[in-house]
């Protein structure tokens, strides 16, 4: 390749321009196109930049969270967990973790940063349990003392 030509591709591969792009999050019709559906041009990912003693981890958040208009990448969730213990011991519902950053989505599942504390808590969750997602209010940063709630 000479000279002349290098200058010319450069020309259209310009990392500055959404064009020469890759588009790796889906884009729904009559959506704003946003810097945060292209994909990075040095291929900077998550996983790159997580911070140091997170755990990057899927969560699955069903269909109808997925598709909606209310959860986005940078948007927080709580998640819920409900356990039944059987009907002679009833059952109880607690909020296992709080403002969890939502760091992608792809189809129906949600990419977050964990502790490992946290990670080893939702795993026992998801184990046992059935887990709800809540989306946060981008300025709801505060961290509640939530009370359990059983049922016997």
């Amino acid at each position: 390749m000479n000279q002349s030509s290098a200058k010319l591709i450069r020309k259209f591969i310009n990392p500055s321009d959404p064009t020469s792009r890759k588009v790796y999050r889906r884009i729904r019709q009559n959506q704003p196109l946003l810097w945060s559906e292209f994909d990075p041009p040095d291929r900077e990912r998550a996983n790159e930049t997580l911070a140091k003693g997170m755990r990057l981890t899927p969560i699955t958040i069903g269909d109808h969270l997925a598709k909606s208009r209310f959860l986005a990448p940078g948007d927080f969730i709580d998640i819920l967990v409900h356990f039944n213990f059987g009907q002679d011991r009833g059952s109880v519902t607690t909020t296992l973790l709080q403002h969890v950053q939502v760091l992608e989505i792809i189809t129906q599942v949600a990419m977050v940063a964990l502790t490992p504390a946290q990670l080893e808590q939702l795993n026992f969750a998801r184990a046992h349990g059935t887990l709800t997602f809540a989306v946060r209010n981008r300025e709801d940063i505060e961290k509640s003392d939530l009370p359990s709630r059983s049922e016997e």
